[in-house]
């Protein structure tokens, strides 16, 4: 699975009116890329 893949993963986790900050991503993900997330998650 791709990285991007595996972050939307994430981000479509997220509860409705709840907030997860890029690092939060990032250490779900067990990666340091947060810099990365927010481009992925704009898609």
């Amino acid at each position: 699975m791709k990285f991007s893949e595996r972050v939307l993963e994430v981000v479509s986790t997220i509860p409705h009116g709840r907030v997860m900050m890029y690092k939060e991503i990032a250490i779900a993900l067990g990666t340091s890329a947060f810099r990365a997330v927010p481009s992925i998650a704009a898609e």
